[in-house]
């Protein structure tokens, strides 16, 4: 064609129609998981319910590999949000290649949604094999979410409002048996008489009373030698 010159109709017609399929299959988010070529290698066998039950959630993205789809949590959030929408606020959460920021979606949903309303946790292992698109970790988690969320809607697990009262309220303590005082007598003391003293020898005796008679003798002779020191009487 001569520069600027128009494209035929009929040309132009089928690129037009050709790039509104394009924009249709990569934004209406249809299609199973492996439906691709190479797709049946990314289903693990023993989880075909899990893969029906994720295929009934219309998400936002193209379903390719369902453990790469599941790494970065934007998708776990989004089925969990399709059952449950009270308990995920997708503002929360970002799609991402970065395995930190994939880090930062496991751990807010882990906090916010599974161990609040759920009433479960993963532990940093399992963020880290979701994070890496180990073989089984995608499966294995949302196998668990599904129990809890059947659970949630039959009512075996607390509303969130239940479990903060239940929090907030202290817990009840059960009354403590009384205990029966037994008043004990004071031990009786046993009085004690004193010592009896000792009767004194009676050899002791004898020389004790000879030595007081001595000495009253000698002083009575002492007075008879020595003179009346009282002046004599005036006549």
């Amino acid at each position: 064609n001569a520069p600027g010159s128009r494209r035929p109709a009929s040309t132009a017609g089928r690129w037009g129609a050709q790039a509104r399929s394009c924009c249709r299959t990569r934004g209406s988010g249809a299609g199973r998981f492996g439906g691709g070529p190479g797709g049946a290698k990314t289903r693990m066998p023993g989880y075909e319910e899990i893969y029906e039950w994720v295929d009934a959630v219309p998400l936002t993205r193209t379903r390719r590999n369902f453990g790469r789809d599941m790494s970065d949590g934007c998708m776990v959030a989004q089925i969990i949000h399709f059952f449950a929408p009270d308990i995920v606020d997708m503002h929360n959460y970002s799609e991402s290649l970065s395995v930190a920021r994939k880090r930062d979606n496991w751990e807010q949903l882990n906090l916010k949604v599974l161990k609040k309303h759920l009433r479960f946790k993963i532990t940093p292992q399992q963020i880290e094999d979701l994070c890496a698109v180990k073989p089984d970790a995608a499966e294995g988690l949302l196998d668990q979410i599904k129990t809890r969320l059947a659970d949630r809607r039959a009512g075996r697990l607390p509303a969130a409002a239940d479990r903060r009262a239940a929090e907030k309220s202290p817990p009840k303590r059960e009354p403590k048996p009384e205990r029966r005082v037994v008043e004990k007598s004071p031990p009786k003391r046993e009085s004690k008489a004193p010592p009896a003293k000792a009767a004194p020898k009676p050899g002791l005796v004898r020389q004790n009373e000879a030595g007081q008679l001595a000495a009253l003798a000698a002083r009575q002779a002492s007075k008879s030698r020595s003179p009346d020191p009282r002046p004599p009487p005036k006549k």
